[in-house]
């Protein structure tokens, strides 16, 4: 929490929609985009970016930063013997590679649709297991019993 007088004095790291919060120590370079609904929070030991939207896609430079060569580059770039610890000088070195507007919007439109659909997949996948583990608990203590003439032509079948 900070105080109105602690927020009123640090004007400059107010945060704004859409802009990109990245960890400066202990798992520095990750990154995500602020929800509209924290508009107007303030950080003090976050680094934060606000791209100019003519240029780069917020999303697109979020998702950049989290990449595996993002996150090389910030790591690269880090310092700290206990804890890596990220500084805003090493964000501005980052090269990034920029594609055109429309293409950026495509590239997070695709990498979006692949994450919701990996996670239905894992949802599933979960799902499974714990059926799995049920099925089997109740099959080892006896809860359920097979039918070993059924069990037999199952087992052929595969």
């Amino acid at each position: 929490h900070i105080s109105e007088d602690g927020h009123a004095k640090n004007k400059k790291s107010a945060l704004k929609a859409n802009d990109i919060l990245i960890v400066r120590t202990g798992y520095p370079g990750t990154a995500c985009l602020l929800p509209p609904e924290y508009e107007g929070s303030n950080c003090i030991d976050i680094i934060f970016a606000r791209p100019d939207p003519e240029q780069v896609v917020p999303a697109y430079l979020c998702t950049f930063t989290n990449s595996e060569y993002g996150k090389k580059q910030v790591l690269d770039g880090s310092g700290g013997l206990a804890q890596q610890h990220f500084n805003v000088g090493e964000l501005k070195s980052l090269l990034v590679a920029v594609s055109p507007l429309p293409e950026q919007v495509r590239i997070e439109e695709i990498l979006l649709n692949l994450r919701q659909r990996e996670a239905t997949e894992r949802e599933a996948l979960d799902k499974a297991r714990r059926y799995k583990a049920g099925l089997m608990q109740d099959l080892l203590t006896g809860k359920v019993r097979v039918n070993v003439d059924e069990a037999e032509e199952v087992t052929a079948d595969v």
